[in-house]
């Protein structure tokens, strides 16, 4: 009898509906199929279904491209902008963002979007939704399966994000492909920009067009650090619109034209300031009214001259960052820029809400959020769930439609951060609790409740400094060295016990080396790797600061061990470059020398010399006093320089810079001392910050190199006693 039911179940399958068996008994009886001239992301989203397809079952789907004339296979997994999908009556709505649908007619699935990076999202959905991945971090560790032996026909789905775009920079192919399967996208172009059309050709023809600096006409030489160009003569709204307008020219597809302010607190001497927002001047009215008069020409070759469909991408960022008082053309759409790691503080999120809303009531069609979730420029784990939930949440109800991130991830630290976002910008009324538990449980399995507390631990951490930096901070510990110790000792002990926990809980189940268990001791043993590295380059700093020990035997073992990990797992992420904000003690003397001088000034006696080349932030109190002991500067940010160095360079020499100076009482200044190597058409640059006023940098001359120059910048407080530059040729080889 039981013979009997096995052989009537048997002809059952057997007569299931195609749709039911997209794969079953080893086989996939549906192809991929890709229109007949691809998209690249078209193309990347296919190979990327049959290769997570393949993992969850084993066998690879066959990818095919529709041939014109043919008839489509009536199963089948239709990827894109399908002729099939268009017979089929199947298309993602026309609307501004990322839509991703996915629809069943007959046996026929058809996953796209609005965009072709929109359906590159339809497929992470459906490996999400219907292959049961979960797409924990980048990497070929970076997913949870289970083996599965049937796919079955899937629901109809559909993408419809709270905030239309969202993007974080930094990314490669790698790490891209995993963030387009967890949802987020690509956002339009409205980066720093005023230099590309107010260039070199524009300044042979009328150098008026450019800003007085210090009562001197400015010539463009910097690119997007340029001062911004002087936006109120009469031509300037008719050279904007020529360049917004050959912009969409030769981007006939782009939604929006890139026209921000360069990355410059310059302005012409005769911008009066409109008040004063986060310590800083305003001149954001300035800017709307050139962009008014931009918006209210031919800006758009199609003719979309009030904006319905496309727009002109700008920066509400430093003294343009608070909203205007003037109305703004609905054309223009700003992104507001705020390190929104400050949500930590109450008096922080209150302000930037409120900014936010005001931009989104000027008038502008839309208005987008431009964050900062730097992780590998920053010494230390730098993620706090609460401030990054409530900064969604509050700029999305203020009005956001669009969301950006500058990036470069460690995602050994940054990847539940990442993954967190993504999901609250679908969706702000997402229980991030229970999202974090799903992460958690998901990456690291039984250690998942240790982890956790760990990431706690560091989001105390970071709240208590957000509170610090109070509601003007901005991007507090930047390629700083001191950011190692925005975890006090006693957190740092605690998270060494909590992953010590974490990996005896893992280790317990060391005997299941296969599947989940051995994925998640893949990622906890690469959390702990960042770990180490980042208690390493801790004691390091410490022992500079205490000025203990053979500094450059502990710097040449941080720098193996930060090559060490930057070459075991910079496949997926940036490589960590913490080494570059310390002085290279290490190499001062290489080989037998001598020292020649190269140049350099004593601040106190040379005062005509450098006071033309100190450039300082705007501020309420700036103050530069010279004293006999050398020069004390207070401004929100600041530069001197820069310095040219004397003499003929030789590929064979090292050029060794000193800065010498003293403590300050702020606790925050940082003081970077860079040198710049010009020549053949190329730059190159080294940088260290200064630790307790002082520190030497020496670099090896490069081939091309004909002339080289140094420049010191500082924030919030610096005091300079003398800057030296020597050349230093071996005695030997």
């Amino acid at each position: 009898m039981p013979r009997i039911w096995i052989v009537l179940l048997v002809a059952l399958a057997a007569t299931l509906p195609a749709a039911e068996r997209l794969f079953d008994a080893g086989h996939w009886h549906a192809s991929i199929i890709l229109p007949a001239k691809p998209e690249p992301d078209e193309w990347y989203a296919a190979q990327s279904l049959a290769e997570w397809c393949e993992r969850v079952t084993g066998q690879r789907p066959e990818v095919l491209s529709e041939t014109p004339g043919r008839a489509a296979p009536t199963l089948a997994l239709f990827v894109g902008q399908t002729e099939a999908a268009r017979l089929a009556g199947v298309a993602a709505p026309a609307v501004e963002g990322d839509v991703a649908v996915r629809r069943v007619v007959g046996s026929a699935v058809f996953l796209l979007g609005n965009n072709p990076v929109a359906t590159r999202i339809a497929v992470g959905r459906f490996c999400e939704q219907q292959l049961g991945i979960f797409f924990v971090q980048p990497g070929p560790q970076g997913a949870e399966w289970t083996k599965l032996t049937q796919v079955g026909t899937p629901a109809h789905d559909d993408f419809s994000p709270a905030f239309r775009w969202r993007e974080f920079s930094g990314l490669n192919e790698v790490s891209a492909d995993w963030a387009f399967s967890i949802g987020l996208g690509h956002a339009p172009a409205f980066s720093h920009a005023m230099n590309a059309a107010f260039g070199k050709k524009e300044w042979q023809e009328d150098p008026t067009l450019f800003p007085r600096v210090g009562g001197q006409l400015h010539e463009p030489l910097l690119g997007a650090y340029e001062p911004n160009p002087n936006l109120a003569h009469p031509k300037a709204p008719e050279m904007g619109a020529h360049y917004v307008r050959s912009f969409f020219y030769d981007h006939p597809e782009a939604f929006s034209a890139p026209f921000g302010v360069n990355d410059s607190v310059k302005f012409d001497d005769s911008v009066a300031s409109e008040g004063w927002y986060r310590d800083r001047p305003v001149r954001t009215d300035y800017l709307i009214g050139f962009l008014n008069k931009v918006a209210a020409s031919f800006w758009q070759p199609t003719g979309d001259l009030a904006g319905e469909h496309h727009a002109i991408g700008t920066l509400a960022y430093m003294q343009t960052l608070r909203a205007p008082s003037v109305r703004v053309h609905p054309a223009i759409f700003p992104w507001v820029c705020a390190d929104r790691l400050g949500y930590g503080d109450p008096a922080f999120a209150t302000q930037d809400r409120a900014n936010v809303a005001a931009w989104a009531q000027s008038g502008a069609r839309r208005v987008g959020v431009y964050d900062y979730a730097y992780g590998a420029p920053v010494a230390c784990p730098r993620v706090n769930f609460g401030p990054l939930t409530a900064a969604i949440r509050a700029t999305h109800g203020a009005g956001a439609q669009g969301w950006y991130a500058e990036l470069q991830p460690l995602w050994a630290f940054d990847a539940p951060k990442v993954w967190l976002t993504a999901k609250l910008l679908e969706d702000p009324d997402r229980d991030p609790e229970e999202l974090l538990r799903r992460w958690f449980a998901a990456a690291y399995g039984p250690a998942a409740g240790s982890m956790r507390a760990i990431f706690n631990t560091v989001g105390v951490a970071w709240t208590r400094d957000a509170q610090k930096g109070g509601k003007d901070q901005f991007l507090r510990h930047f390629q700083d060295e001191r950011g190692v110790f925005v975890l006090n000792e006693a957190e740092r002990q605690r998270i060494e016990i909590d992953l010590q926990t974490a990996q005896a809980e893992l280790d317990r189940l060391a005997g299941n080396a296969a599947g989940p268990h051995e994925r998640q001791r893949a990622r906890l043993h690469q959390f702990a790797q960042a770990w180490s590295l980042y208690c390493a380059y801790r004691s390091t700093v410490a022992a500079r600061l205490a000025e203990a020990g053979d500094m450059r035997s502990i710097e040449s073992d941080y720098l193996r061990r930060e090559q060490l990990f930057n070459h075991r797992w910079g496949t997926s992420g940036v490589p960590v470059r913490w080494s570059g904000f310390v002085a290279a003690a290490g190499l001062a003397k290489p080989w037998g020398s001598e020292a020649t001088d190269a140049g350099g000034v004593s601040l106190g006696p040379d005062r005509a010399l450098v006071e033309p080349l100190i450039d300082l932030a705007p501020s309420r109190h700036p103050l530069i006093t010279w004293q006999s002991s050398g020069l004390h500067l207070v401004a929100p940010a600041g530069r001197l320089g820069p310095f040219p160095i004397k003499g003929l360079l030789d590929a064979g020499q090292l050029l060794r810079v000193t800065l010498t100076g003293r403590p300050v009482a702020d606790a925050e200044a940082v003081t970077q001392l860079t040198l710049r190597f010009l020549g053949a058409g190329k730059t190159q640059t080294a940088a260290i910050n200064c630790l307790a006023g002082g520190g030497t940098l020496t670099v090896a001359v490069p081939v091309d190199a004909t002339r080289a120059e140094y420049e010191i910048a500082f924030t919030r407080e610096a005091f300079i006693q003398e800057v030296s530059a020597q050349r230093i040729t071996p005695a030997h080889r």
